[in-house]
Order: structure tokens, then sequence, then C-alpha cells
């Protein structure tokens, strides 16, 4: 089971790759780099999580779920990145990315520093019972619950907005794009 799953997680951060590289060779436009930027964040969510699952101790699994979220903290800001180039936000809108950056770049240290302050992880363990392989228990405290999952899903929601009003807007030819985007946020 285990080498079935890894397969698949090792299969999709391939097409990751692959992705990165046709869209970087393309590159011309901001939105191509912030398309390039959410499939890295992607493509670094899943090559964490794969070294994480085969990591064998507590150190290393936390080690790579910390690696894995610095794409998961990225990649709600690309999408949104993403989302605004795509729909031709005006270039005022566009200046709140940095400074949203700065909170997925905070995050970040917390997670980082972790052992210092536990506002991240409280204690993590690993759990062997009942599941295929040994899995990371978080144990997530309140920065994550307070900050990180409300970030990250205000982030989806303001994408999901945009492309939802974008998309009355829009010709024919482009809302099959929009529509897209939209399934690809769910």
């Amino acid at each position: 089971m285990l080498e079935f799953i890894i397969a698949l997680l090792i299969l999709s951060g391939t097409l990751v790759i692959v992705l990165i590289i046709i869209a970087f060779q393309r590159y011309s436009s901001p939105l191509t780099l912030s398309f390039t930027a959410a499939i890295l964040c992607a493509g670094i969510w899943d090559f964490g999580f794969v070294t994480e699952i085969i990591s064998p101790t507590l150190e290393g699994k936390i080690f790579w779920a910390n690696i894995k979220f610095l794409g998961i903290t990225f990649l709600p800001l690309a999408w949104l990145a993403m989302t605004m180039y795509s729909t031709a936000q005006p270039r005022q809108n566009l200046r709140i990315i940095p400074a949203l950056a700065m909170i997925s770049v905070v995050t970040n240290i917390v997670i980082w520093t972790n052992p210092y302050h536990h506002i991240f992880r409280l204690n993590p363990s690993i759990n062997t019972i009942g599941v295929p392989f040994p899995v990371l228990v978080n144990d997530f405290g309140a920065y994550f619950y307070a900050v990180h999952v409300p970030f990250g899903y205000f982030l989806f929601v303001a994408s999901f907005s945009i492309l939802i009003h974008s998309w009355k807007q829009t010709s024919i030819i482009y809302r099959r794009q929009r529509i897209t985007l939209i399934l690809s946020l769910f």
C-alpha cells in the first residue's frame, strides 16, 4: 500500500516538474510567472509529503513537513496572484500581493522556529496504529488555527470571488478558462 501511495505521489510530482518546465519556457508575462509559482508550490508540497512519509524518525518527519509547508503556505498566495493576473485586475489591486506574502513568510518563520515557542505544533508524535505507514501527528497549535488556516482559506475565497465576478463579465470564449480555474479551487 505504501509503495502505491509513494508511486502516485512521485508521478504527480513528475507531472508538476513537467508543467513547471513547460510554463517556464513560455515565460512572457506575470500570469505565466504566477502560474509557475502556484505549480512550484504544489510540487514542494508533494515532494515534502513524499519525503515525510518515507522518513523513519520524528525529527525527519517534522523537517520534511516543514519543507511541505513552504509549498502549502505560499500556494494560496500564488493562486490569488494567478487569478488576479488572469482576470486583468487593476494594477493597484495587485500591489497587495507583496503585503500578503509577508504573512506567508512570517508563518514559515513560526513553523521553522516552533521548537522555541510551540505555537505552531504543540507535541508532535508518530502514529503507527491502524495506518499503512508511520504518520506524523502534528498536534497543531494556536498559530495554525488562528492564522495559517484562516489566511489560506481567505485567499482561496478571494480567488473564487474574483473568478465568479469576472465570469459574469467575460466573453464566452474565456468563460471555460474561468470555470476550469473555479473547479481547480475545489
